[in-house]
């Protein structure tokens, strides 16, 4: 092959990669809009979010409510921590939102922290409770809470309402007395619905007259037939020295059986 010949297969392999290269940017830049391409393109109203993507946008969402914040002894050297949260959003959830509890002692200086992952429901207070959190011969004085992740809000699958009837757990019966330096909650969790529900976290919180959270605790009921009812309860090692004025029992995070 000839100089001039080998110039000129050359210049046919450039031109030829050049057409490729435009080929996949084109391919690229004019696929299928998705709501995943980190674009705001076909319907949405931000960046894969809003109009046929099933995320919603975050300034079409209201913002979580941490009401308050609070530790609660056990005893000596352990302790439990419960942050009140509010989603305002009607028929928004969000799914594995990270979180962090802290404790300071009296100086300030941080003592332990906690962390986790939890759901936000739609329209609910959630009570975000650790427990078992041991500080050893540091005393905690006050706590903090805060969400280390942002939500990404999704519409709820359902009617709220409805889902609402479909799987509400109620409480009755409920009692609080001390019993030989002991403190016991007793309640009857009554399943009203068609389905078995199973693995149902259980959160109690008693407060006293002002409306203030003077402790907390958790129960876990393996599982409650349909139509049917449990017995769930709450024990303390020391009598409560406020009266309690309220007490909220709150079941959790629980799976259904069709």
């Amino acid at each position: 092959m000839s100089w001039s010949e080998r110039k000129k297969t050359k210049y046919v392999i450039i031109g030829f990669l050049i057409i490729i290269l435009l080929l996949v940017i084109f391919v690229i830049d004019f696929k299928s809009p998705t709501c995943t391409d980190g674009k705001q393109n076909q319907d949405e109203q931000g960046i894969d979010c809003g109009g046929r993507c099933e995320n919603i946008c975050k300034f079409s969402a209201e913002e979580l409510v941490i009401k308050w914040s609070r530790f609660f002894i056990v005893k000596e050297g352990i302790y439990n921590a419960l942050a009140y949260v509010e989603n305002p959003n009607i028929n928004l959830e969000t799914k594995g939102m990270s979180y962090i509890f802290k404790l300071y002692d009296e100086n300030g200086i941080l003592v332990y922290e906690r962390k986790g992952i939890t759901n936000i429901p739609a329209q609910r207070i959630i009570p975000i409770f650790e427990e078992t959190i041991q500080t050893g011969n540091r005393i905690p004085k006050r706590t903090t809470f805060e969400f280390t992740s942002l939500p990404v809000w999704k519409k709820t699958q359902q009617d709220l309402s409805a889902q609402a009837d479909k799987t509400k757990l109620n409480t009755k019966n409920i009692s609080i007395k001390n019993e030989r330096g002991f403190t016991k909650l007793e309640a009857v969790l009554e399943n009203p619905t068609l389905s078995q529900i199973q693995d149902i976290k259980v959160i109690s919180i008693l407060f006293d007259i002002e409306g203030n959270a003077v402790n907390s605790s958790r129960t876990v009921v393996d599982f409650i037939k349909k139509d049917s009812s449990e017995k769930i309860v709450f024990t303390w090692p020391y009598e409560f020295a406020d009266s309690i004025a309220k007490i909220e029992i709150i079941p959790l995070d629980y799976s259904i059986l069709k």
